[in-house]
């Protein structure tokens, strides 16, 4: 068994507001978290997280709708991701 969390900072533009993301797991999708911001230069974070069995093999990743979206720099770290084994 495994936990998994996920945070995603998101900026607001006046072209893109908002991002989806998608925690998978060997290409299936097993949850979704979004930001939603409503101004220019608006930020926001939200996030997920999932308990799950995983089997010898699989792969797990997060992907994103809007993936020059998300805010993440060496200056700026709002963004993310976090799995810890719990046990067998």
């Amino acid at each position: 068994m495994y936990y998994f969390n996920y945070f995603i900072g998101e900026r607001g533009t006046a072209e893109l507001k908002g991002a989806w993301t998608y925690l998978k797991i060997n290409s299936v999708n097993i949850m979704d978290a979004v930001v939603d911001t409503y101004h220019n230069y608006q930020d926001l974070q939200g996030g997920n997280a999932v308990v799950v069995r995983l089997n010898l093999g699989d792969t797990v990743w997060i992907s994103c709708d809007n993936e020059d979206h998300i805010e993440g720099s060496s200056g700026l770290r709002v963004t993310s991701f976090t799995g810890l084994y719990l046990y067998a």
